[in-house]
């Protein structure tokens, strides 16, 4: 669905989105209301729904447009290394760790899972090019498989408050990805 992009429109979803992030530090996920919403962000029912058919919308609209930054982030580097593609996700995510634990937190790092998946999914083919790189199947299950990595990896890294550098984290990435069976 194409969202409409009119300044009164884009700003009321502004507003919904502060709301929802504002809750979520106060309120478990599944007792976040589409009223308690509206009464957060000052807005009427009408215009929540004017733009989003649940609550989930909120976050997933949300984290796509963060998902979509990163991409653009990364494609100056298309083809790009281990390394290119760790310190690219690293920096980027790295401002956002706060929003990743809260959700994490409440239950819902899913909304962060389907981001990071659709990403993946999205920018796998830019990796190094290697002749396996034309196998379907070896694409699909491969940007599986770096998708949970960088689940993983980014999870464990925002659980600790991002301790290591981004460098430190760089180099973890690129020395698993060195790993062979």
């Amino acid at each position: 669905m194409v969202k409409n992009q009119n300044p009164s429109a884009v700003r009321s979803r502004a507003m919904l989105r502060q709301a929802m992030l504002t809750l979520l530090q106060q309120t478990p996920y599944e007792q976040i209301t589409v009223t308690a919403l509206c009464e957060q962000a000052q807005l009427g029912r009408k215009t929540f729904y004017r733009h989003y058919a649940g609550r989930d919308e909120v976050l997933h609209e949300y984290l796509n447009e963060l998902a979509d930054g990163f991409i653009a982030a990364l494609k100056p580097y298309m083809p790009f290394s281990d390394e290119m593609f760790a310190r690219t996700m690293f920096t980027y995510w790295k401002p956002h760790a706060e929003l990743f634990c809260l959700l994490d937190i409440r239950g819902q790092y899913r909304f962060v899972q389907q981001a990071l998946d659709r990403i993946v999914g999205t920018v796998g083919a830019g990796f190094d090019a290697e002749e396996e790189q034309k196998d379907a199947v070896f694409l699909r299950y491969c940007s599986g498989y770096v998708s949970g990595g960088c689940h993983a990896l980014l999870r464990n890294w925002m659980r600790s408050g991002t301790a290591e550098s981004v460098e430190q984290m760089t180099a973890l990435f690129c020395r698993i990805r060195r790993l062979k069976a």
